[in-house]
């Protein structure tokens, strides 16, 4: 639910797909993040690094990662994001999961 109601801050005025990213930390708390698009593409930041990046920049450990593209007619918001969760400092996520269309959650070593 928090990864779909951060979707709809998207800054998304070139793709027209709105992704949010909702982060649950060992603490039992929750970061989200949006998309944010920007005319030079190498300054655009997606929804997944928004909500990790942040979430580990605040010294949190991370327990599960969900992602929700609300204009998805595939799966647009899972891209590189399996990759990167296994690259972070205190990411245990490592497998994704198809939760609906455009939904996807990483959790644990195992899908749910």
């Amino acid at each position: 639910m928090c990864a779909r109601q951060a979707a709809k801050r998207a800054h998304c005025p070139y793709s027209n797909l709105h992704v949010g990213a909702a982060v649950r930390c060992a603490d039992g708390s929750v970061i989200d993040g949006c998309n944010v698009e920007n005319a030079s593409y190498r300054l655009s930041i997606c929804a997944k690094r928004v909500a990790l990046f942040t979430a580990i920049s605040q010294g949190k450990r991370l327990i599960e990662l969900a992602v929700s593209c609300i204009d998805a007619t595939g799966d647009a918001a899972a891209s590189r994001i399996p990759h990167a969760v296994r690259r972070l400092p205190s990411g245990d996520a490592g497998t994704a999961a198809k939760q609906g269309r455009g939904e996807h959650r990483w959790c644990g070593n195992k899908a749910t």
